[in-house]
């Protein structure tokens, strides 16, 4: 087809269509495959398969706040399925070697080695690691296995106390803790209360001795 063409064209057209620039198409249906050679510029691309919904925006502002965003979104807000995810894979069958995903319910951030989950970030900025909830309230926790005692981490600015804390698995309860402070002093604990402490000046207090 040569020249301009208006109105409504029905019917199949077969062989190679060459032409420059269309700006007045807006929808070409639907494409059983495509093949793009070159950069792709959109201000958005959706692509559909199986209920996944994977959108890119870019930004052409060069001036103010200029963001580059990939976004992937899916149309429910229901269940623990994952928001959104990041997969690596390798060979034919795409085997996961790993992904990063967020929930629908509770904005976790989910970090998976192969298919399980190795650590999360969840919605109050806790790091949990080797387990998916919090036990001891502790912003840093890690916990070998699911059976294991683990062990938690803070700071607090109130008093310039930092904590690692030993604590049971599945509860609040902490067996032993070691702290420092802003007076460069050291303090270990045990049954929640002070054992020894090692002050700024190396000098050390075994029980109050």
């Amino acid at each position: 087809v040569t020249g301009n063409v208006t109105g409504n064209v029905t019917g199949n057209i077969t062989g190679s269509v060459l032409t420059a620039a269309q700006t007045n198409i807006t929808s070409v249906g639907t494409l059983s495959a495509l093949t793009v050679s070159g950069a792709v510029t959109a201000t958005g691309l959706d692509v559909s398969s199986t209920g996944e919904v994977v959108s890119t925006v870019r930004t052409t502002s060069t001036s103010g706040a200029r963001q580059a965003t990939l976004r992937l979104n899916v149309p429910s807000t229901g269940g623990d399925d994952p928001a959104g995810r990041v997969q690596f894979t390798y060979g034919t069958g795409y085997t996961a070697a790993g992904s990063i995903e967020m929930s629908h319910t509770n904005n976790n951030m989910k970090f998976l080695t192969g298919t399980s989950e190795a650590m999360r970030i969840d919605q109050s900025q806790r790091v949990l690691v080797g387990k998916t909830a919090a036990s001891s309230g502790f912003p840093v926790e890690l916990q070998a296995n699911a059976a294991g005692q683990g062990l938690g981490m803070y700071g607090r600015s109130s008093d310039g106390f930092s904590t690692l804390g030993f604590y049971a698995n599945g509860s609040n309860t902490e067996y032993a803790r070691i702290s420092s402070s802003n007076s460069n002093s050291l303090f270990f604990h045990t049954n929640n209360t002070a054992r020894m402490t090692i002050d700024g000046g190396g000098k050390v207090d075994i029980g109050g001795v």
